[in-house]
């Protein structure tokens, strides 16, 4: 007899949290109507370890490289202030608003609430063929995950190209599991409660109107709940922990920068010192024009 059996990581209790790691973008600001697209790829891994439910020293742990691990990112100016953010990753849709809270010609300083919601739905079984050609499934189960994610994020970029952020978020997770065949089993709903903070560290580089931004995301998750309700009983556990890390790079494209904030232009155009053009800022200033002017005559 030939067996050829699917196994789905997620459904396990262990199965790993849906997150968004990379940054991809710089804090200053791009100015109305100006827009950002970009891909980021670049070689994942995460490890989580979770208290299995009703018990207090067991755990059950996971581990997975995402060779590419992909996330996608959409930025649109509003003005020279706030933009609309969107990114794209495993944990889902997750639209933003980027707040820059200072004019500066050298670094930049915002924040970045967001929000996600993401849904996975994946079905596993057995199936064994026999001699007769004939194939039966056994111990086929769907499986529907809902994630919500609600976090914050500080960024700072500076005129060489610099960037770097630090966050948290806290993540919710419900993965519904049912038997399809015979409905012999009733559905088990697993619940998870994270808090994870992240990372990022990159560099801008600008070639024209296309920005390459190599950029490296640490995570950690201090905190884990986790609940899981079958046949009428719940069972609660509190206690894991969980990190992933993601080097990789961003490939974006930009149009041209439409802001005030000069700050923000010196940020994509990687323009050298600006002692130069403070110099001539201040011969340019009516005051002193009068006064070389009275030096003239």
């Amino acid at each position: 007899m030939r067996t050829v059996i699917v196994v789905v990581a997620l459904t396990s209790a262990a199965c790993l949290t849906p997150r968004s790691m990379m940054l991809g973008q710089m804090a200053g600001p791009i100015g109305k109507g100006a827009a950002e697209i970009g891909v980021a790829t670049g070689i994942g891994y995460s490890q989580q370890a979770t208290t299995v439910p009703g018990t207090t020293n067991n755990t059950t742990g996971a581990r997975v490289w995402t060779i590419p691990a992909v996330e996608g990112n959409a930025h649109f100016g509003l003005n020279d202030h706030v933009g609309i953010n969107a990114h794209f990753s495993p944990a889902g849709v997750q639209p933003g608003l980027k707040i820059t809270v200072n004019k500066s010609r050298r670094a930049h300083f915002a924040i970045m609430p967001q929000l996600a919601m993401g849904y996975v739905h994946v079905r596993s079984a057995a199936y064994a063929t026999g001699n007769t050609g004939s194939t039966n499934e056994s111990d086929a189960t769907s499986t529907s995950m809902f994630t919500f994610m609600a976090g914050l994020r500080l960024m700072v970029s500076h005129v060489s190209g610099f960037y770097c952020g630090v966050g948290g978020d806290f993540i919710a997770t419900r993965a519904i599991s049912t038997p399809t065949v015979n409905n012999a089993l009733p559905s088990t709903i697993n619940n998870t409660l994270q808090l994870a903070i992240a990372a990022n560290v990159g560099f801008s580089i600008s070639l024209g109107w296309v920005r390459i931004r190599p950029e490296i995301a640490f995570a950690v998750q201090p905190w884990l709940q986790s609940g899981r309700n079958f046949e009428d009983t719940a069972l609660s556990g509190s206690g894991g922990f969980g990190w992933a890390l993601l080097p990789g790079f961003s490939l974006v494209a930009a149009t041209p920068t439409n802001t005030r904030d000069e700050g923000a232009e010196d940020d994509e155009r990687k323009v050298g010192p600006t002692d130069d053009r403070d110099e001539r800022d201040r011969r340019d200033r009516p005051e002193d024009r009068e006064d070389r002017d009275e030096r003239e005559e």
